[in-house]
């Protein structure tokens, strides 16, 4: 590139002496007029690096992920060690890069660490959401919970609270009322979340150490001893 230099573009001269592949990266058409007949990476691997890509490409195919190899693909960093790659979609437009990455077996040596692989990327969740919706990937299913926790007294936070926490440790899907809402108004969150169960949690039953509980689908209800609710409450789902 000596010979071109001042025909480079101003951030291609710039990346001459701080990052020179990323004139690879270059979008600007004078620069990549030059770079037509420049030597590829590609062509100037050693040993180790040949057996490596062509083991990644081989795990590739045995996975059957398509990919392409962009001879021109380089990353903004410079701590990269063999793989960089960018997953990218058709269906958002111009920006088709969806996440960009690659390994860095030698970064945390660098820093002052002990000798450890890694691999990372960066993603942009915004595409990624674009693209699953419009290739159809975005299922549309009604959220659905398991049991609602109904405060009947918010001097009963805590207790309730508790109670939630007890069932998700028992992978038993629960949302409770944080904004100190009416019961009419929990009941139409519970509603509109599709509970299966409502505990009433309060009142006198509370102060019997008791809690009614609601089967919404066939709107039965029953009171059992705090101690019981967590086996009852499993029985039902």
């Amino acid at each position: 590139l000596s010979p071109y230099f001042n025909e480079l573009s101003e951030d291609s001269q710039k990346r001459f002496d701080k990052n020179i592949l990323r004139i690879f990266d270059s979008k600007n058409p004078v620069d990549q007029k030059i770079l037509e007949n420049a030597p590829l990476l590609l062509n100037h691997l050693d040993n180790e690096s040949v057996e490596h890509f062509n083991a990644v490409k081989e795990l590739l195919n045995s996975a059957e992920i398509k990919f392409e190899i962009d001879p021109k693909l380089v990353r903004g960093l410079d701590y990269y060690t063999h793989t960089t790659f960018e997953i990218i979609s058709d269906s958002v437009g111009a920006q088709s890069a969806l996440c960009g990455g690659g390994r860095y077996d030698l970064l945390i040596e660098q820093l002052g660490g002990k000798p450890t692989p890694g691999v990372g990327f960066a993603a942009g969740m915004e595409r990624i959401l674009l693209a699953c919706k419009n290739e159809g990937l975005l299922e549309d299913k009604p959220v659905t919970i398991d049991v609602y926790v109904a405060l009947l007294n918010k001097d009963f936070k805590t207790q309730a609270f508790k109670l939630a926490l007890d069932l998700r440790r028992n992978r038993i899907k629960t949302e409770i009322d944080y904004l100190n809402r009416s019961l009419k108004a929990q009941m139409r969150e519970a509603n509109k979340l599709n509970a299966k169960v409502v505990v009433f949690f309060g009142g006198d039953e509370f102060a019997r150490k008791e809690a009614a509980v609601k089967i919404m689908d066939t709107g039965a209800q029953e009171i059992f001893p705090l101690s019981e609710l967590l086996l009852k409450i499993k029985e039902f789902l």
